[in-house]
């Protein structure tokens, strides 16, 4: 004989609090599955404007421009 008790009938609220779990993971992964190319694009393109302002200022150096930061 087991020790433990098993729970073999459901009630509306259990049904219901599983079809919440499954649309809440469902809800999440979407989530990542757009959130992760979006952030991976913003990556990208800050590094492209950190090298773009780096040249600038390597061009401003030997210019010998001066340049007041307000």
């Amino acid at each position: 004989m087991k020790n433990k008790i098993e729970k073999r009938n459901m009630t509306g609220f259990d049904y219901k609090a599983r079809r919440l779990g499954i649309i809440g993971a469902a809800i999440f992964v979407l989530s990542l599955a757009v959130a992760l190319p979006i952030a991976g694009s913003i990556s990208t393109s800050n590094t492209k404007m950190e090298i773009e302002i780096q040249q600038l200022k390597d061009e401003i150096r030997n210019d010998n421009i001066v340049v007041e930061n307000k």
